[in-house]
């Protein structure tokens, strides 16, 4: 039995643009399991989802410094990532990273 639903696949989501109409937004959510994390975590790894940019309205997920990727960035597969605050913690402390060559 599940605990948790993995949400939409890449195959859910074309299947129901290409059959069901007028459906405003989608995004399918991909967990991954990282070989390797730069910074090292302390403690567990963060859990690491694949979305498209337009899951921050679907979840009405408020951003607390930095931004959202953008569709050119996912696009283009750019190596971007949105951090949580217990993941933002687990990896870089209490030093904030934006902008940080740690973070790059």
């Amino acid at each position: 039995m599940r605990q948790q639903s993995p949400g939409l696949t890449f195959k859910d989501i074309r299947a129901m643009q290409a059959t069901v109409p007028g459906l405003e937004m989608l995004s399918p959510r991909k967990r991954f399991t990282p070989s390797q994390v730069i910074p090292k975590p302390q403690g567990e790894l963060p859990v690491v989802y694949g979305v498209e940019p337009n899951y921050q309205q679907i979840a009405a997920l408020k951003i607390a410094s930095g931004r959202f990727f953008t569709p050119e960035e996912a696009a283009r597969a750019a190596p971007v990532c949105v951090l949580g605050e217990a993941a933002r913690v687990r990896l870089f402390g209490l030093t904030d990273p934006l902008g940080s060559a740690s973070s790059r």
